[in-house]
C-alpha cells in the first residue's frame, strides 16, 4: 500500500532509477566500511604503496625544480655581482 506522500507526489521512472542508483552506491560504501572495519583498517585507509609512490614523485620533482632554480639564480647572481659590484670587465 502506498503512503500518503507517494500518492500526493508520484515519481517518474527516471527519478526512481536515480534513487535506486544512489541507494546502491550508499550500500556499497556501507559494505566497504564494514569490510575495512573487519580487516582492522581505519576510516581513512587507502593503498599505502600507491601513496608512497606519489609522495616520492612529488619529492623528487620538488628537489629537481629547486636545484635547477638555485643553479640559475647562483649563476645570475655571480655574473651581476662581478659586473656591477666588483666592476670587473667582461672577458672576450
Amino acid at each position: 500500500m502506498k503512503s500518503r506522500f507517494e500518492k500526493e507526489h508520484p515519481q517518474s521512472k527516471t527519478e526512481i532509477k536515480q534513487h535506486q542508483e544512489l541507494m546502491s552506491r550508499i550500500r556499497g560504501r556501507v559494505e566497504r566500511k564494514k569490510y575495512n572495519k573487519m580487516l582492522g583498517k581505519g576510516e581513512g585507509w587507502d593503498d599505502s604503496e600507491a601513496s608512497k609512490g606519489v609522495q616520492q614523485y612529488h619529492t623528487s620533482l620538488a628537489f629537481g625544480t629547486s636545484f635547477i632554480t638555485l643553479m640559475f639564480l647562483g649563476f645570475a647572481l655571480g655574473f651581476y655581482l662581478g659586473k656591477f659590484f666588483f666592476l670587473l670587465e667582461e672577458i672576450q
